[in-house]
């Protein structure tokens, strides 16, 4: 068996509050872009995991990877053993905002309950994610949504079919550093916005990613991508994902960022670009 493991983007992302445990209540839109992970498996007597990869180094080999998690909390949960071996091809940097790990761990998981004949129902599934990380929920549905809480309150929400480029600049940043840096009071808060029936380039020009100047503080090369992006002729929006380091540009269509992709990789050979549709 074989499963694409999708790259997440965060079209949008406010930080609209924060729990007494250090947790932040959010409102995203996520979209899962054509570029990703794959995750293959095959029976065998014992779990492991085999990392291959343009990406490999990134992706550790012992218990901290998300995947192992997953399996070890899918098995906790059985009380059986995962008799499996799986072998991760990562294609996508990590620390870069696009949800890879959480991508890779909600493959595994759906690889493991098709080996077990779906052993776990989808709500299950859904809170043995929540247990590895916030985005495991709408990782393992792996459609776009509006996402609440902390990560935990997936709505489906329609998007209009939209076309980007992807820029990571050669250098990641840990998600527990940015919201750290995120200084916790009301007046940094935003102010809830209502879910829209669709999400357009239009609607998103009036929200933003509240994490950016903390990750551009932390990672000035995140402000170099979104200016070479930016700087397009054809781009019509450029913004972080998640908490960076990765950053988008949206363009009118599928050719616009295809041509963009090539000349930014040639411009800044240090760069992961990816064109990609949502």
């Amino acid at each position: 068996m074989k499963l694409f493991a999708p790259a997440k983007i965060n079209l949008m992302l406010h930080v609209v509050g924060r729990r007494d445990d250090g947790y932040h209540f959010v409102q995203s839109v996520m979209g899962f872009a054509d570029t990703g992970d794959i995750l293959e498996a095959i029976p065998a007597d014992t779990y492991s995991l085999t990392i291959n990869g343009q990406f490999a180094a990134h992706a550790p080999l012992d218990n901290t990877n998300l995947v192992t998690r997953a399996i070890r909390a899918m098995e906790s949960k059985a009380g059986r053993k995962a008799e499996i071996a799986l072998t991760l091809t990562k294609c996508l940097p990590a620390g870069a905002g696009l949800g890879g790990g959480s991508a890779d761990a909600a493959a595994a998981m759906h690889l493991l309950n098709a080996a077990w004949r779906q052993f776990f129902d989808e709500g299950t599934l859904r809170k043995i994610g929540l247990q590895i990380g916030a985005e495991l929920p709408i990782c393992l549905v792996s459609k776009s949504g509006w996402v609440e809480g902390i990560g935990d309150k997936v709505t489906p929400q329609h998007i209009d079919v939209m076309h980007g480029v992807l820029v990571w600049p050669g250098q990641g940043l840990a998600t527990a550093k940015i919201f750290g840096a995120f200084k916790n009071t009301d007046a940094c808060f935003s102010n809830p916005v209502t879910q829209p029936d669709c999400v357009t380039i239009d609607w998103l020009a009036n929200t933003r990613n509240d994490l950016m100047p903390h990750s551009i503080a932390a990672l000035p090369a995140v402000a170099d991508a979104l200016d070479a992006l930016g700087n397009c002729d054809d781009c019509l929006l450029a913004r972080m994902t998640g908490t960076g380091s990765s950053v988008f540009g949206l363009f009118s269509d599928r050719d616009a960022a295809n041509k963009t992709a090539a000349m930014l990789a040639a411009a800044y050979p240090a760069w992961w670009v990816k064109a990609f549709s949502l």
